[in-house]
C-alpha cells in the first residue's frame, strides 16, 4: 500500500498530538462507515469473480485481476476493522 506517515520538523510534539487527534476522528468515522457494509457478501462475490472470470472472459480477468486483488485485500482488512467496530458498539 503506502508508507506510514512520519512527522518531521521542529514542532514534532504538537504535530504528533494533532495528528493523533485527527487520526482518532478519521478511524471513528471509517469504523462507522464500515458497520453497515456486507463485506462477507462482497468477498464472496469477489471469490465468484475469481473462479468464473478466467473461464468467462480470460482477457478481461487478466486486465482486471491486479485491481481486484487490491480491492479484495482492502475488503479483508476492512472486515477485520468492521469486527472491532461492531464489538465497540455492543
Amino acid at each position: 500500500m503506502g508508507k506510514f506517515y512520519e512527522p518531521a520538523g521542529e514542532d514534532v510534539e504538537r504535530m504528533q498530538r494533532a495528528e493523533y487527534e485527527a487520526t482518532q476522528r478519521v478511524l471513528q468515522m471509517v469504523a462507522s462507515m464500515l458497520l453497515p457494509l456486507d463485506l462477507k457478501g462482497f468477498l464472496a462475490a469477489i471469490g465468484r469473480a475469481e473462479a468464473l472470470g478466467p473461464v468467462l472472459d480470460p482477457s478481461l480477468y487478466m486486465a482486471a485481476s491486479a485491481k481486484l486483488d487490491t480491492v479484495k485485500a482492502l475488503a479483508q482488512a476492512a472486515q477485520g476493522l468492521q469486527c472491532v467496530a461492531a464489538e465497540s458498539v455492543r
